[in-house]
């Protein structure tokens, strides 16, 4: 009765049965793909009538036919299964060059030796000739006891086929070459839209998600996903304000050998805001550049500019001074922080005020708090990244933003005022920002590297020893050197820092593993995210790696974020397939500083469940239980020590240069 009830479906529809199944097969594979246009190989009944006994003949009179499955996601599928047919019958006209001799023209194009393959087969003989009165092809044959596929280069065959009015479906697979579980997955997805189709006309009218997850995956992603916290939402000054009013005389920041109450930081935060305000107005949501080495002076200019009503952007004072003006320019800079001895060693765009806490204007302001005036959606910081176009993008994080990111992390570490921070990267970085708002935030100090020593391992260890630091956040590379520094002098260390979060690059698999073999207390987190998604969306506790794991992975979604593996049409991937990774919640970033175009195509709003996400360009897959494995990228970006780099700005600078006319 199901069977009779998909070919009425598909009659009322002028569909042809065999047509209905491949293009249902074909939204099965589309589902458990990275791609969403692929070919199929069909076998085709290729019983020509060259005998008058030609059909009374037992043998194989079938061809390899290749069919590009294709689509477009604002189809329904009753539009798609008419482009199935439609392209059937088209391809038909062409049947006398075959798939085999289409493969062999690929492979002879392709011209690397590697034979060009097609493994996924669908045949059908539903209407084929030489049918019995009761429409049994096999009858003949007698009752079917068992049915296998053993054709070379195939992966996985659907036959289609009818016995006694019954359909038939049979898979046949290479044994070992899928996953767990995903071909009864995919099987079971077929058998439940092919009634749907036979039930529900409405399904024929759906665009999208036409096979939906199977119900174990789909519940797993939503307690995934499940992050909703009640995290106080602030400002990101105010978490540091809080801490000093709670203990003013506590040390906020030791750097260079000098130690910095919370007092005298926001003392100089506080005459620097001033002063910022009567010079350029700092109104919310516009720009006041600080251009400050590594420091407690750095960290009170920072804090200035957000006490001001402003929002910061950190410019590296060792950039080229094109870069440097041009970054100034791009953000439309109102104002720069920075000390005498870089504003008279420095050049600075005309018409931008330079502010400094020595000028007897900023030593005059009084060191009292201002009132904020910003709210928590406005800006708090804008980080310039990597841009393919050769122009950097500046990303617009807000204030509820970060501050969920570093309230999140504290309370899931527990960090507090008895922690200290190896500061290693710079204000322009964005794990920055949780070094000196999410640890100041908590009461806790930040260790500085000295500027002359950033790079030295040694340093690094004189610094952690002798002022206890407790929290090490950084990408993997420099752990490893530190690890590998340890290795090589073979002397005793005291207790190190209780935590490690490694983030922005691939940490290799065996780091986890040097780490506690001197530091076997150490907590050991991988953190990932986007700068687009406020420093982090995403958490891994690193506990035994096993030794066949390629990679460690990326884990499940932060506390008010959402982290989800998409293909192209914004679909969700099942376990294993692979997408492009996309962050949601309260982490996702407002935009590009003045790019609306680079806005819209990386910041979307899903068609479905009208969540704003962030396309974030990484490549990912689902793992059973719930976490998600990072692979790789889907464009020409790359990660030197943490920075994104875009390969295409590279380029771009190239190309700019005289004489050069091309670059790759």
């Amino acid at each position: 009765a199901r069977w009779a009830a998909l070919r009425a479906a598909a009659d009322r529809r002028g569909l042809r049965p065999s047509a209905l199944l491949l293009a249902a097969y074909c939204e099965v594979l589309r589902t458990w793909s990275k791609r969403q246009d692929f070919t199929v190989t069909l076998t085709l009944l290729n019983r020509l009538p060259l005998h008058p006994q030609a059909g009374q003949i037992m043998g194989d009179f079938l061809a390899p036919s290749l069919f590009a499955a294709t689509g477009r996601a604002d189809e329904t599928f009753a539009q798609r299964a008419a482009g199935v047919q439609h392209q059937l019958l088209s391809d038909l006209a062409h049947s006398a060059f075959s798939g085999i001799r289409v493969l062999r023209e690929l492979t002879r194009r392709q011209g690397d030796g590697r034979a060009v393959a097609m493994p996924v087969v669908f045949s059908s003989t539903l209407e084929a000739d030489g049918k019995d009165a009761n429409g049994d092809a096999l009858g003949a044959f007698g009752d079917l006891v068992h049915s296998a596929s053993q054709t070379p280069q195939v992966w996985l065959e659907n036959q289609i086929f009818e016995d006694n009015g019954k359909l038939i479906i049979h898979w046949n697979a290479v044994a070992g070459l899928f996953p767990d579980g995903t071909l009864e997955a995919m099987f079971d997805a077929y058998q439940v839209l092919l009634d749907q189709l036979a039930d529900d006309d409405t399904v024929w009218d759906r665009s999208r998600q036409i096979v939906p997850l199977p119900a174990a995956q789909a519940e797993e992603r939503r307690r995934a996903n499940a992050t909703a916290t009640d995290l106080p939402p602030a400002r990101l000054h105010e978490l540091v304000a809080a801490a000093a009013a709670r203990r003013p005389d506590a040390v906020a920041v030791i750097a260079d050998g000098t130690e910095t109450t919370y007092r005298q930081i926001s003392e100089e935060a506080h005459r620097l805001a001033r002063r910022l305000r009567a010079a350029c107005g700092a109104e919310p949501n516009t720009l006041i550049a600080v251009c400050l080495r590594p420091g407690a002076e750095q960290i009170a200019a920072l804090l200035s500019v957000l006490h001001a009503g402003a929002a910061y952007v950190s410019i590296d004072p060792d950039l080229p001074e094109a870069r440097r003006h041009t970054l100034l320019e791009r953000c439309r800079a109102q104002a720069v922080v920075t000390d005498r001895e870089l504003h008279e060693a420095l050049t600075w765009p005309p018409g931008i005020a330079v502010v400094t806490a020595e000028q007897d204007a900023t030593r005059r302001c009084s060191p009292d708090p201002l009132e904020s005036r910003q709210g928590l959606d406005d800006l708090a910081y804008v980080i310039f990244t990597s841009g393919s176009t050769g122009e950097p993008k500046g990303v617009m994080i807000s204030h509820r933003s970060a501050a969920n990111t570093v309230q999140d992390i504290n309370r899931r570490f527990d960090v507090d005022d008895t922690d200290r921070v190896l500061a290693l990267a710079p204000a322009n970085f964005d794990l920055s920002v949780y070094d000196i708002f999410g640890v100041l935030g908590a009461g806790g100090t930040v260790v500085v590297p000295s500027a002359k020593q950033s790079n030295d391992v040694a340093h690094w260890t004189d610094l952690v020893e002798r002022h206890h630091v407790t929290i090490w956040n950084s990408v993997p590379a420099p752990m490893r050197m530190w690890i590998e520094s340890l290795d090589e002098t073979r002397t005793p260390h005291p207790a190190g820092p209780r935590l490690a979060l490694l983030s922005g690059d691939w940490i290799p698999t065996d780091l986890p593993g040097q780490i506690r073999a001197h530091f076997p207390d150490m907590k050991v987190t991988s953190l990932g995210g986007a700068t687009e998604g406020s420093i982090w969306s995403v958490c891994y506790p690193i506990d035994t790696v096993p030794e066949h794991w390629s990679s460690i992975p990326y884990g499940k979604a932060l506390a008010n974020q959402t982290l989800h593996v998409y293909n192209s049409w914004l679909e969700p991937c099942p376990i294993g397939v692979t997408g492009e990774i996309h962050i949601g919640g309260t982490g996702v970033a407002q935009g590009y500083w003045g790019d609306e175009a680079r806005t819209a195509e990386r910041f979307i709003t899903h068609p479905d469940t009208h969540e704003r996400l962030y396309k974030t360009g990484d490549l990912g897959r689902y793992l059973p239980g719930g976490d998600i494995e990072i692979l790789g990228r889907e464009d020409f970006q790359v990660k030197i020590n943490g920075y994104r780099v875009e390969l295409g700005e590279i380029e771009a600078a190239l190309i700019r240069q005289p004489g050069i006319r091309q670059a790759m």
